[in-house]
């Protein structure tokens, strides 16, 4: 069977380079909607994930969210500005605005209820 890298497309314009480039080092990759299933990247023969960025928002009620059993698949996952940002989101993290004028980033504080 081949292994594959899914790629899920938060609505990032660089989703099909990213594809591209991982082609290019002889990996099969596919890109795929963030709502994709846990049993649907299994039938893929996933062995990795790529969550790209995309121009939404972890602020934003409607951004675009993966399927929270993704990230408890045992998979090795890379994610890239906001594909970094929605799975933290997923895992408990808070994100506070910075003060209008502030120099510092955004706060990410995580609760995960265990040691």
């Amino acid at each position: 069977m081949e292994q594959t890298i899914a790629i899920l497309d938060f609505g990032s314009q660089y989703a099909q380079l990213i594809a591209r480039r991982v082609r290019e080092n002889r990996v099969f990759s596919i890109l795929c909607p963030p709502s994709i299933s846990p049993q649907k990247l299994r039938e893929l023969h996933t062995v990795g994930l790529i969550f790209s960025g995309g121009p939404a928002s972890v602020y934003e009620n409607r951004s675009p969210r993966c399927d929270p059993a993704l990230l408890e698949m045992g998979l090795p996952v890379l994610g890239i500005c906001y594909g970094c940002s929605s799975p933290r989101s997923s895992w408990g993290h808070k994100y506070t605005r910075p003060r209008p004028g502030s120099t510092a980033g955004p706060k990410s504080t995580c609760s995960t209820g265990g040691t």
